[in-house]
């Protein structure tokens, strides 16, 4: 929906002012930290992304909090397509700089780039909004809220939006750190998109003819056949849509137009192609339609089948399930079922399995911790936790898991450390209510772990009774979350984090 990652410049802006100085790099001061998020800068811009997040991870041992980390960690995620972990790490950076700074800004609206993937639209407008209202020039900021206006739907407040960009002077500062300002010819390209939208065919060719043909996006050489299409220019309108597939083949717009162009222009076998090709498509949809809906029965079968008792029945259920999907949301779903079905194998292989397609999938990792600390290997759990946490620091639940595995490790500081985290976490990101079974609730009862963890960490053999007690009636009550979560998600929408 929005211009494509070319007119992000991911990884090469934001090193500025993260680089160890001249003389410290010379003098060999630079402390492990900034090695590490500088050498994970170098390996994100040679592309490999493996090695940066294991630079980052470095990084966010020696500091949890390092601003540069988590510019770098949210790059990566964006760079994965990870939306909604490029939002949670940015609401962290912006918690920790404050939401008035000039980098706030910065994450604010590349925050809102991530949210508008991720569809949820509403809070994108809200953080654009929020940017404009503290500078009104902002560079790249009307053009993002543009965009999300053509995704509504909402043609004339996006006509509105990218002439206000067009108005503000040329000469603006660029962002600094997160992202690099579009050129003026993708708020001309706005501008197109929009009144097409609205059917000015008229104002629709001028603007887009005002955008170089080096610049266009998919989408605006799209419309720049469709816009020839209905001028009569067939084969010139032929020869952009086969330029549009040339970049993205299964694009059904352009394929679409490539069938009704070619067939005005008489070219029956080009058009025979292009529907042929449309009809292909369409089985590969309904194909992958039937085996979610088919992997989501096959869910519901199996909290049947263990409901009457038949445990055997429901894990062949959901294996087959795991069987029907490449969806890595779909398989921790699944996963969670087996761990909660008490097939732990199950579940650890179906874990395995996202994770050897998807490294950086977060409730992976945690399930797989979860999976571990069962079996007593706290050791390989609190690993586990500790990668989840990193790839998405603003997880409560994530570090009150981690804290309850370092408790059983007798790492009683660690613990306390990561329940100030979530005890942070609770105010300024991920408010819950409702923690019960100790007569307190909310951030209350990390409150309470807090305080009990410093107290019983002073008695004498380092056992901790009351700690121990406050963070198994928090563990329980997110076990009843996450199963909750997983039971109202069966074939539908994404459940959040556990």
């Amino acid at each position: 929906m929005v211009q494509g990652r070319r007119s992000l410049v991911l990884g090469l802006v934001l090193m500025a002012g993260i680089q160890p100085t001249p003389a410290a790099a010379a003098s060999g001061s630079a402390d492990a930290y900034e090695t590490a998020v500088r050498e994970a800068g170098s390996a994100f811009r040679a592309g490999d992304t493996h090695a940066s997040l294991r630079h980052i991870e470095r990084a966010l041992d020696v500091r949890p909090n390092g601003v540069g980390a988590l510019i770098v960690l949210s790059q990566i995620h964006l760079s994965l397509g990870r939306h909604q972990e490029t939002a949670a790490v940015l609401e962290r950076l912006i918690g920790i700089v404050g939401p008035n700074t000039p980098l706030a800004l910065d994450a604010l609206t590349l925050q809102a780039y991530a949210l508008s993937h991720a569809e949820r639209y509403v809070e994108a407008v809200d953080r654009l909004e929020s940017v404009l209202a503290k500078a009104p020039d902002r560079p790249m900021t009307n053009l993002l809220l543009g965009r999300i206006h053509l995704q509504l739907g909402q043609c004339r407040a996006a006509l509105t939006t990218f002439r206000m960009e067009l108005e503000l002077p040329v000469d603006r500062p660029q962002l600094s750190r997160l992202v690099a300002r579009w050129p003026s010819s993708s708020a001309y390209e706005g501008l197109g998109l929009a009144a097409y939208q609205c059917g000015d065919t008229r104002l629709a060719s001028e603007s887009l003819a005002r955008v170089p043909d080096s610049e266009l996006s998919v989408e605006g050489r799209q419309h720049l056949g469709l816009l020839l299409a209905h001028e009569g220019r067939h084969w010139d309108a032929v020869r952009v849509f086969l330029k549009v597939l040339s970049v993205e083949e299964t694009h059904r717009g352009a394929l679409l137009g490539l069938m009704r162009s070619a067939a005005a222009a008489g070219l029956e076998p080009m058009e025979k192609e292009a529907t042929d090709r449309l009809d292909s498509l369409g089985k590969e949809d309904e194909a992958r339609r039937a085996a979610r809906v088919r992997a989501g029965d096959l869910q519901t079968l199996a909290v049947r089948r263990l409901a009457d008792g038949d445990r055997a029945a429901a894990a062949r259920a959901l294996v087959e399930a795991a069987e029907l999907t490449h969806d890595p949301f779909a398989l921790s779903l699944i996963a969670r079922h087996q761990h909660d079905m008490g097939d732990p194998s199950g579940a650890e292989q179906t874990t395995r399995r996202i994770l050897a397609s998807d490294p950086f999938h977060a409730d992976a990792h945690a399930t797989m911790g979860i999976i571990q600390r069962d079996r007593a290997d706290l050791a390989s759990a609190a690993a586990s936790f500790e990668r989840a946490t990193r790839l998405v620091p603003t997880d409560m639940s994530f570090r009150i898991r981690l804290a309850g595995t370092y408790l059983a490790l007798g790492r009683t500081n660690d613990a306390i450390e990561q329940l100030g985290q979530a005890r942070a976490l609770e105010d300024a990101v991920t408010p819950r209510a409702d923690l019960t079974g100790l007569g307190v609730t909310g951030p209350d009862v990390v409150d309470a772990a807090i305080a009990a963890a410093r107290v019983d960490a002073r008695r004498a053999g380092g056992h901790q009774p009351e700690f121990e007690r406050i963070l198994m009636a928090i563990d329980q009550d997110l076990d009843l979350r996450r199963r909750a979560t997983t039971l109202s998600s069966l074939g539908s929408t994404p459940a959040t984090t556990f």
